[in-house]
């Protein structure tokens, strides 16, 4: 299976206090780390290697999951250095990341079967391949919502308003590197953004439930 990519380098500002001394994705669910809660999910796939894109508290993350293996899985930390939002990071995978791979958020629950994206035909064409979810609740996500599956599986942005929105899943084609740059660049409201408006992202959508611990009431 190809790899896969967790973002957890998040300062998670909206937790308030929780995050001053533990980063999102470290938080215990129930005495389980939200972290671990994901990789536990993850074991199925067989994965080569499991990138950690680190910034906030990195040391943490170092100290528990670096090189550390899961199942058949090797965990990979990656400093990214000062935060560079969810795009920037990328940037120190492109040489260590040789095929297409799998990208998710480190701080949401979407229980979905990868590969139902990655088996879904990719033309020249297309970049990546997104999951997509109802948006139920999430008034003011940012991270792409208002979205409709088009012709051919293309992701487009509704003319009208729509119940769907991105649900922090990705299969990327190794091509996604020539879009990322090092620097503070935004995934979703930038580099993902273009590539939809060209037609060069398809999506699948996904019933199970989605959930982000971004909020306190989430959490």
């Amino acid at each position: 299976m190809n790899d896969l990519v967790i973002l957890v380098g998040g300062r998670g500002k909206r937790l308030g206090k929780i995050t001053n001394h533990t980063p999102k994705p470290l938080i215990k669910i129930k005495n389980k780390r939200f972290l671990d809660i994901l990789l536990s999910k993850f074991i199925k796939y067989n994965f080569k290697k499991i990138y950690l894109m680190c910034s906030y508290k990195k040391s943490k993350f170092f100290k528990l999951y670096h090189k550390k293996k899961i199942h058949n899985s090797e965990i990979i930390c990656i400093d990214e250095g000062l935060a560079k939002d969810t795009g920037g990071g990328l940037y120190k995978l492109r040489k260590l990341i040789k095929g297409n791979f799998f990208l998710i958020n480190g701080d949401s629950f979407f229980d979905i079967d990868f590969k139902n994206l990655s088996n879904l035909k990719l033309n020249k064409n297309i970049i990546a391949c997104m999951a997509i979810t109802k948006n139920k609740n999430y008034k003011k996500n940012d991270k792409m919502n208002n979205l409709i599956i088009g012709k051919s599986n293309n992701i487009e942005y509704s003319k009208k308003k729509s119940s769907y929105m991105n649900g922090g899943i990705y299969f990327f084609k190794k091509r996604i590197f020539n879009y990322i740059e090092n620097k503070k660049i935004s995934l979703e409201r930038e580099i993902l953004k273009k590539l939809i408006l060209k037609k060069q992202i398809k999506g699948v959508f996904f019933k199970q439930y989605f959930i982000d611990m971004g909020t306190i009431q989430k959490l």
